[in-house]
Formats: structure tokens, sequence, C-alpha cells
């Protein structure tokens, strides 16, 4: 619906869609106009198991969602993309890929401390609205703060949650040089790594990963992040099989954001030309040094950004990037989608730094995602290396 205005969307089941089950405003590419839809109400609907996610509100406002429920949607329940003045409240959202994703922060999730907020299936709280010391963050500004302990109303019969998550095969490389100027056209001594990764973990307790390949690969560990805590992870090695070509891990999934199997190839270094050009300058400002990073990616697929280490005072960079990581006293990282990214595109950096230590360009290579169910197998030939079978 765009350019909507006083609807009332009430008492539906909208399930199995390609799309969105329930999609306010949007803005079509090439169009100048902007879709939105405003003063809309959404409201007793039953929204499950759509494709691209529950509800979305695009460049809309002053919309109002209750109680509904949304259930295990793949990608998000709710998304409020440029969107602002809208309230969100007494939802029941159930086994979504992503519970909710707000990129403003003028939108109400909770009515105060009587009213009170959304249940959220993957939050514990006390209290029916909680008191406020339990609130659940869809990000940093966008706040439920009286998020429901229980179910809000009597929930219909629902079918059980699908179990499935997202698998990744990323090659990484790294190049370790303090030239301020990297060349496409010269060849470069780099590492070469591999990453196996197993995301938005939803209904899974653990999954087989076979790795068949005709090279003798180094295993280096198995990491996993949690729900919220990017920065915080633990690492272990894992026993695995190694039966002719096939390497073999039973991983552990339960309560883990991303759990990642990293492997090399046995070659300490690969000659090879990276995979995109940088430049890195350096200037005098008022006391500290401003580091101007350009990044121009050069073959297709890849993903990643700048890291510059150093106490950071202020930086700049192209829309297309977010900072992934950032410690003010000594590190901010940068990370660029290759679905954002184009070739042979100029992408500028600049960060003021109190005594930079050093500049890092670091890149990977996607080798292909799928959603999969547990029941299924999916196997990934990746050049190089053979194919990788996740079950």
């Amino acid at each position: 619906m765009r350019g909507s205005l006083y609807n009332y969307i009430a008492n539906n089941t909208i399930y199995s869609n390609g799309n969105y089950g329930i999609r306010l405003g949007r803005s079509w590419s090439g169009e100048p106009v902007v879709w939105g839809s405003s003063h809309n109400t959404i409201t007793f609907n039953v929204i499950y198991l759509n494709d691209d996610g529950g509800i979305k509100l695009k460049n809309s406002s002053n919309n109002i969602i209750t109680n509904n429920i949304v259930y295990a949607n793949e990608d998000i329940g709710i998304c409020a993309k440029n969107s602002s003045d809208n309230q969100i409240y007494h939802n029941n959202l159930i086994y979504n890929d992503e519970q909710a994703s707000d990129d403003s922060s003028n939108n109400s999730w909770d009515m105060g401390s009587v009213i009170g907020g959304n249940y959220w299936s993957d939050h514990e709280c006390t209290g029916n609205p909680s008191n406020g010391s339990q609130p659940y963050y869809i990000d940093s500004d966008s706040i439920d703060h009286y998020p429901f302990g229980d179910p809000i109303g009597e929930l219909p019969p629902l079918p059980p949650p699908v179990p499935r998550t997202d698998v990744d095969v990323f090659k990484t490389e790294w190049l370790y040089t303090s030239e301020t100027y990297i060349d496409h056209n010269q060849t470069y001594n780099f590492d070469i790594g591999w990453d196996v990764d197993i995301g938005d973990v939803q209904n899974l307790d653990n999954v087989t990963i076979t790795i068949s390949t005709p090279i003798d690969i180094t295993y280096t560990g198995t990491s996993t992040f949690y729900t919220g805590t990017w920065e915080s992870y633990n690492c272990s090695f894992l026993p695995f099989n190694h039966i002719g070509e096939n390497y073999t891990w039973v991983l552990p999934l339960k309560e883990g954001f991303t759990t990642c199997i990293d492997f090399q190839l046995p070659e300490e270094k690969v000659q090879s030309n990276p995979w995109a050009d940088m430049v890195v300058n350096t200037m005098d400002e008022d006391g500290y040094t401003r580091v101007n990073i350009t990044i121009i990616p050069i073959t297709p697929s890849v993903s990643g950004g700048p890291s510059i280490r150093g106490k950071v005072i202020d930086s700049s960079y192209p829309p297309e990037f977010e900072v992934d990581v950032f410690f003010p006293d000594y590190l901010i990282d940068f990370h660029g989608d290759w679905e954002d990214l184009n070739q042979n595109q100029s992408y500028n950096f600049s960060v003021l730094v109190d005594n930079p230590k050093d500049v890092e360009l670091w890149l990977d290579k996607t080798q292909g995602q799928w959603d999969t169910e547990y029941s299924n197998t999916v196997t990934l030939p990746v050049s190089e290396l053979g194919s990788v079978t996740v079950s």
C-alpha cells in the first residue's frame, strides 16, 4: 500500500507470501515521488511464514501497529525504514529471523509503564508489562522499555516453527604491507583463509558441516557470537573426522547468533593481485593526524573495509559503509557489503586520530548463501577448495 491514508487493516490471517505480509509505503527506483502512508491502523492480524518479513513501514509515519501476532517470518518481523512517529505496541513477535528493525529514533515501541510494549519470544523479563528494568533493544535508540514477559492475549494454534539458518562461505585475503599505495596490477604475497558461517539460527541445536577438498586444509578454530554481543565471543577447537577428502564437524548452535568454522589453505603465501586498490595519506591537523583512505573494489562480490588503530577523535565515511567495531581509545573498523559496493568506484574515508598505529584493509569474497531447513542438505561448490555441505 503506497500513499495510503486512514485505512483500518484488521482481523486477517496473512501467511506464506513471497514478500512482506503487510507493507505500507515505498519509493520506486527512478521515481521522484516518495509514496509514504500515514494514519493507518494495523491490528488483530496473524502474520506468519512470509518470505521477506511480517510488516514493513517505508517512508511512512503516524501509523498504529497493535495487537498483531507476527510469527516465524523470514528476515524481519516488523521493519520501520525511513519511518517515524509510529506507535508499535501490544504485538506478539515470535520466532522471526530478526524480530524487528528501526532506522529512526522517533517510533514508539511501547506506550509507557501502564500500557507497556510488546512480547518478544527471544527476551526474558518479568511482568506484563515489565517494570522498565528489562528493556528490549531493537537497536541503540529504538527500545521497548516495558516488554511483556508472557504472550499478550490468547494465541491461536500456530504451525510449528520452521528450523532454518543462513549458510555463508567466505574467502578472505590478508596482505601485510606498510605500503600506502596498493595497486591491483601488481602481484603480492597473500595469506588466504576460509570461513563457513552458520548465522541467524532459528530453532536449531546443531548442524553437520562437511568440507570435501583434495587439499589438506589447516583448521584454525571455531568461534561463536551471541545475540547482542558482537565484541565478545568464544573460540574453541572442535573434534572432527578426516576421512579421505572429507573433513566433518558437528557444530553446536544453541543460543548462538553466528557460529563460524575457520580454516586456511596449506600454502603460507599465495601470489595474487589484490581485490581492491587502496591509497592512504596523512596530514597534521590541530595536533592530531588526519588519515585519509581511498578504496576502489576491483573484483566482484567483495565485502570489507578499512580498520584504523589509534585513539579516534572523529570520522567520516561513505554511506555504503557502516562502523562495524568502534573502541574510541584504540580502534575503528568499517564494513561494506558487496551488494552495496560498485567495482571501480572510489570510496573515501577520513579519520582524525591521536597517534595512529596502522591502517589495515580487510576483504572477503562471498561464495554463496542460502536459507536452509533442518531436513535439507545444501552443497556449495567452492572454487579452489572443492565443496562445502551443510545438513
